[in-house]
């Protein structure tokens, strides 16, 4: 490729090969989930909303990477579009592969579809090159909550329900997305090339510093309830006579 290194699609490139989602350990999944901003704004809906959370761990596969992630949008029982699932990055060796990945997909979602149990979905995929093979990577509601990649579900909606098929991806003659120099920069370049000024303390040392939970409280009953309903009423007598003697006093001397 003839781009020079420090530009923006070779950069998401490269990014789009790092396999940081590789995990080991739980420690290792802990270190991904609790900075996420995805993950803190899913929990705060499921809080607000009641939406189920799940955690799903699934088997690391090498050959997967975000340039041949995919979107498909089925509707009423038909695959109507395929998108390019990172809308902002430039991936050019897509356009001479298209059709082998169109086909691979179908091929994928008509095994796939009559298990569903839904007739309108969005489904991702992933084409491993090394094997022209599909995996199927997760469903999402056909819903405008869900992200239409190089669709818009305000211009698009009817491609999406009804065709004719469309596959997009960004072409060579595509502008640069406006915003994906910006997304490197503040997603990666600025997060990670500079060291923090203080160390990230690891999740055991986070764990450490939360302060113990305050001891029980142990509430007493009433000291009356240990002699007796009979003692009950006596206590309350003179605790009534006691506040109303000062007044008695008052009123006696005038």
């Amino acid at each position: 490729e003839c781009a020079p290194p420090d530009d923006p699609n070779v950069k998401m490139r490269a990014i789009a090969r790092v396999a940081f989602l590789h995990v080991r350990t739980g420690m290792e999944a802990l270190s991904l989930l609790l900075p996420s901003e995805r993950v803190h704004a899913d929990l705060i809906h499921w809080l607000e909303y009641g939406e189920p959370e799940q955690l799903v761990l699934r088997r690391w596969e090498p050959a997967l990477s975000l340039e041949f992630e995919f979107r498909a949008f089925v509707c009423n029982g038909r695959l109507n579009a395929i998108s390019q699932y990172d809308h902002f990055g430039l991936y050019p060796g897509l356009e001479a592969m298209l059709d082998t990945i169109r086909d691979a997909i179908f091929a994928l979602w008509q095994q796939a579809h009559p298990h569903v149990g839904e007739d309108t979905y969005i489904m991702d995929f992933a084409y491993l090159p090394d094997s022209k093979r599909c995996v199927m990577i997760e469903l999402s509601p056909f819903l405008p909550c869900t992200g239409p990649a190089l669709f818009s579900w305000a211009n698009d909606r009817e491609v999406l329900e009804n065709g004719p098929f469309e596959f997009r991806i960004r072409r060579q003659a595509d502008a640069q997305h406006p915003q994906l120099a910006d997304i490197v920069e503040a997603n990666w370049e600025d997060r990670w090339r500079r060291p923090p000024a203080d160390p990230i303390p690891t999740t055991l040392e986070r764990l450490a510093r939360v302060p113990p939970p305050p001891p029980p409280v142990v509430v007493q009953p009433p000291f009356w309830r240990h002699r007796g309903p009979g003692y009950a009423v006596a206590a309350v007598c003179v605790g009534v006579a006691t506040l109303l003697a000062p007044m008695l006093s008052a009123v006696g001397d005038r």
